[in-house]
């Protein structure tokens, strides 16, 4: 949900389903005043950031996602909820509907990532191998070391095409156009 984008991303937010499903119930709110920290310091840079959280974001209820509020994640350009029933995350997405006025006026694409769809692609280790920037982001953090990573990889873009309700984030090969084919 959102507009026709193609654009590079400067850095990712990963919150760990595994991880958030197994922190306690009353911690679970720090993760997402973590993330809204996160957006704050990327404000100020005008870098384009990605966050990818379990289940959905912007619930009131952190047992079924991340419950931030829009403040939280206005600055980011891409929102992805990640369902993932390996660590109990099988809510039904939202899609962004709760904030869909917000997020049109932003220009934030909303996405999800369902685990029942043969079409949809997800690795969620594609970025494993990006140095965590998140101790230096949040130092004051007092969240468990990988629960939260930001990273802030090399030539990774996103392009959405709304018409066939499909989405891409990649590194294209080199020397390939970072237009979507």
């Amino acid at each position: 949900m959102g507009p026709q984008i193609g654009c590079r991303i400067d850095a990712v937010i990963i919150v760990d389903p595994h991880a958030y499903y197994t922190l306690p119930y009353r911690e679970k709110p720090t993760v997402a005043r973590t993330v809204g920290m996160l957006n704050s310091r990327y404000r100020e840079t005008g870098k384009k950031v990605l966050l990818l959280a379990p289940g959905r974001i912007g619930t009131t209820s952190p047992e079924l996602g991340l419950p931030v509020s829009f403040a939280e994640i206005d600055h980011l350009a891409v929102l992805c909820e990640v369902a993932w029933s390996e660590a109990g995350y099988r809510p039904e997405l939202s899609f962004g509907s709760h904030f869909f006025q917000d997020l049109v006026e932003s220009g934030i694409f909303y996405a999800a990532i369902p685990e029942d769809d043969p079409d949809s692609v997800y690795n969620p280790r594609f970025l494993d191998d990006e140095r965590d920037l998140m101790v230096e982001s949040v130092p004051e953090s007092t969240l468990p070391v990988g629960l939260v990573r930001v990273c802030e990889p090399e030539n990774l873009f996103f392009w959405s095409d709304v018409v066939r309700g499909r989405c891409l984030c990649a590194r294209p090969p080199r020397g390939a156009s970072t237009s979507p084919a």
